[in-house]
Order: C-alpha cells, then sequence, then structure tokens
C-alpha cells in the first residue's frame, strides 16, 4: 500500500451507520491521542485495523472578511480543538486578544468564521484548517499560512479499519 501525503476532509464528524470501511486520525506528535476519534472506535468492536499512516498537518489562517489585511483585526478564532491546540503559541503571539472558539471540526469551524464575519459591527472571524479549503469554499481567502506551532513535527496518524 502507498502511504498518502494529504487527507482533504471537508464534512462534519462522521456518525450515524458503519460502513465498510473507515480511515480516521488517532494520534497527533502536538496534541496527543485524538479522543473522540478513540471513544468513537470503542463503540465499534466490530472494527479491525488493517494499516495505518502518518500525514504532516499544515494549518493556515483563513477567513471571508474582506477588511482586515491586518490579522491583529481578528477578534475570533473557530476550529476543531485539537488545530487550535497545534497552533496555540502561533496565535497567541499573531491574535493576543482573538478568542479562540472550539468547535467540531475544521471545516464548522471555517464554516462558523465565514457566517460570523460582520465587517460593519467590527467582528472579523477566521477558522485554522488546511489551506486547501480555498479551492473549494467560496469566499474563504488565506491570512497566514503554516501557522502550526511545529511546522515540521506536526504529524498525525491515520489508521484504516473495516468491518470484521
Amino acid at each position: 500500500m502507498s502511504h498518502l501525503n494529504k487527507i482533504f476532509y471537508l464534512g462534519p464528524p462522521a456518525s450515524g451507520s458503519l460502513n465498510d470501511a473507515a480511515i480516521v486520525p488517532t494520534y497527533n506528535t502536538t496534541s496527543g491521542p485524538v479522543t473522540d476519534t478513540l471513544a468513537a472506535l470503542e463503540s465499534h468492536p466490530s472494527l479491525v485495523e488493517t494499516s495505518s499512516f502518518p500525514v504532516t498537518i499544515v494549518h493556515s489562517l483563513l477567513t471571508s472578511c474582506t477588511a482586515p489585511s491586518d490579522v491583529s483585526k481578528i477578534t475570533k478564532v473557530y476550529s476543531k480543538s485539537q488545530a487550535l491546540h497545534q497552533c496555540s503559541a502561533s496565535l497567541s503571539s499573531l491574535l493576543p486578544d482573538a478568542s479562540l472558539i472550539p468547535v467540531t471540526s475544521t471545516s464548522s469551524g471555517l464554516r462558523m468564521a465565514l457566517s460570523s464575519c460582520n465587517v460593519s459591527d467590527g467582528v472579523f472571524a477566521a477558522a485554522v484548517c488546511n489551506r486547501a479549503m480555498v479551492d473549494v469554499v467560496e469566499g474563504a481567502r488565506v491570512l497566514r499560512e503554516n501557522v502550526n506551532d511545529d511546522v515540521d513535527g506536526n504529524v498525525t496518524t491515520f489508521k484504516c479499519y473495516r468491518v470484521s
């Protein structure tokens, strides 16, 4: 099996019925175990691990707000808690006064940021996610690339499972 270099998932966290196979993040070198995934795996004892592979994770700061070319105007940053943790030092330095708001996934964080920008009220929101989202989400643009704290060593282990 060849290892994948990049994985793009743009939907909400998987839930509901079990399919034939799953590829899920289980561990990150910066933020540790992906606890929500591990909890979900425990509730499905019929899953059997078939393989695993590492993926280097690179986060960017994205927004739809047109006004703030100056990132210091960002007042809210949405993302999955693991992504916020993986970027905490960078975000603290870049945006010391911004509220970091954990949501269910990086893609839902981008949706929240896109719907939260209100330039007339001075509300400038952003999301931490993969820069590839600008290619698929209308209105999204990159404010800063590579905002994770450990640019070279932020690696997530993904595991593949099948139903036994």
